[in-house]
């Protein structure tokens, strides 16, 4: 290809991938492909499926706006987030669950939470994903007019690119595969993420902040706590680090793997 010169035109040449999932069975892997649109000049994402070994991709989904592929634990179902155009809004609708059978076909949306799917994990037999959502304790139920009094409840009350979070929370729900059911796991004033489900499917691992200077910790403070799979109490696990996340439970079950930035070194992450 003869070289060119770098021009306004030349982010319309430069796709981008990420987001990988390997399928289980080893031979594949599903991504995300994004790009800019030349006409809207909106980026444009969809899921694309290539073998392991190298070769021709081919498209999953539509788009425009697919992400986060995850692969069922049988391999037979891949689910993911899409953002909808939201009819007369200016934006996409929160992004929400779907699923797409492997063996081809059209995807479905199974998930309707009002605030959509932030991230997600599938329960080891695959009858349910653990989601994080938002959840608004002072969001209105309809349509209460303006101008709307707004309360600032703490230090954190609005972040960058997420715009006003007042009291705002992130909790876990189990949506149902079979019925597309939620079912809220947790409450309280705490944020909850990186929820991964034991191999016996009894528990659940993620990170929430449950000090009692998470205040002046959020948004990012967070310790390392378990749960029944099916709700009830929470155990703190590990509390002597100021961030823990990606985490995940070994094959038998006896131990999890975390990534935790420690009090003493608050700008460096370690394996636990």
């Amino acid at each position: 290809m003869a070289p060119r010169p770098i021009d306004s035109d030349f982010i319309f040449d430069l796709p981008s991938v990420g987001e990988a999932a390997v399928h289980p069975d080893g031979r594949t892997v599903a991504y995300v492909a994004s790009r800019v649109d030349r006409e809207s000049m909106e980026g444009e994402s969809r899921i694309e499926l290539v073998p392991f070994g190298g070769g021709a991709a081919r498209k999953l989904t539509a788009g425009p706006r697919d992400r986060a592929p995850l692969w069922s634990p049988d391999g037979g179902t891949l689910a993911f987030l899409r953002h909808e155009p939201s009819a007369g809004a200016s934006g996409p609708a929160a992004p929400q669950l779907w699923l797409l059978p492997a063996d081809g076909g059209e995807a479905e949306r199974l998930s309707d939470l009002d605030t959509g799917v932030i991230e997600m994990t599938w329960t080891p037999d695959g009858t349910a994903l653990i989601c994080v959502s938002d959840v608004d304790p002072d969001r209105p139920k309809s349509d209460a007019g303006f101008p709307r009094v707004r309360e600032v409840p703490g230090i954190y009350y609005r972040g960058d690119t997420l715009g006003w979070r007042g009291r705002t929370k992130r909790q876990l729900f189990r949506v149902d595969v079979a019925s597309g059911r939620a079912r809220r796991l947790t409450r309280g004033d705490f944020h909850h993420r990186s929820p991964d489900v034991s191999q016996d499917g009894e528990w659940i691992a993620f990170a929430s902040d449950r000090s009692r200077r998470r205040a002046d910790r959020e948004p990012w403070g967070a310790e390392l706590c378990l749960m029944p799979a099916d709700g009830g109490p929470i155990r703190r696990v590990v509390r002597d680090v100021q961030v823990a996340g990606a985490l995940r439970w070994s094959p038998d079950g006896s131990r999890i793997a975390f990534v935790a930035v420690t009090e003493d070194q608050r700008w460096q992450s370690y394996l636990h």
